[in-house]
């Protein structure tokens, strides 16, 4: 395809910065449109807001669309998508189940439609280095490796500021977060065979769990440990 791509965004919120920050750095794409429920929030990302999805879809002609609402709103906005056969790039996680995730793979490709799912970790240049450096055999076979994530946005009465809804997700930390850890490793040392993890809510004051520890064997044979949470600060005085 030439020339450049009309985008839409779906979903406008603290997260979808992010995404616009991107595809601003992308001189062959527009973002066009955009919707979310709040519609000073899409004003922010173009000149065509709307405050309902299907109006924009109706109205727009577009190339694809980026969806970045909650995982619990994936399936409507993807079947909506889908219903104008219009490709899909969709934030992680797909869904909120395996149940889910099987259901909006099936809509899809029932419609035809590419649907490309949102992983953005392994993409980081330092990882893509060592990608290289791995497989040219510049370091050698790896035998193990470790990630630990340390946030402080997790703490208080009111804690993850930035995404209030977290608070209330049914599944937080490995979907959430420790999904980037889990995917960049397999980038980097190959598909997973097996796999063993302890979870544990710390903050009473949100519904899911809050730090996990996991283990993690690839078919490789190389091991390794993910340790996370978001309840201390990385950086003590």
């Amino acid at each position: 395809m030439s020339g450049t791509l009309k985008e839409a965004m779906m979903g406008c919120g603290w997260f979808a910065e992010n995404h616009r920050q991107a595809w601003l750095r992308i001189p062959d794409v527009e973002i066009v449109a955009a919707t979310d429920q709040c519609l000073d929030r899409a004003q922010r990302f173009a000149a065509r807001a709307y405050d309902s999805a299907e109006q924009m879809l109706d109205r727009e002609q577009l190339d694809f669309v980026d969806i970045a609402t909650h995982a619990a709103s994936h399936f409507h906005m993807v079947s909506l998508a889908c219903q104008k056969k219009i490709p899909i790039i969709c934030q992680k996680p797909i869904a909120p189940d395996w149940a889910g995730a099987i259901k909006i793979v099936n809509t899809a490709e029932a419609a035809g439609v590419r649907l490309m799912i949102h992983e953005n970790w392994r993409w980081q240049p330092w990882y893509r280095v060592a990608h290289e450096m791995i497989a040219q055999g510049g370091v050698g076979a790896p035998i193990g490796y470790g990630f630990r994530l340390r946030r402080r946005d997790g703490l208080g009465d009111e804690p993850y500021t930035e995404q209030a809804y977290f608070r209330r997700e049914p599944r937080l930390i490995i979907q959430v977060t420790l999904v980037h850890h889990i995917d960049t490793a397999r980038f980097l040392f190959g598909e997973i065979d097996s796999v063993y993890a302890e979870t544990s809510r710390r903050n009473l004051h949100i519904a899911a769990e809050d730090q996990a520890i996991i283990v993690l064997t690839h078919e490789s044979g190389t091991h390794g440990w993910i340790d996370g949470h978001r309840f201390l600060d990385p950086n003590p005085a």
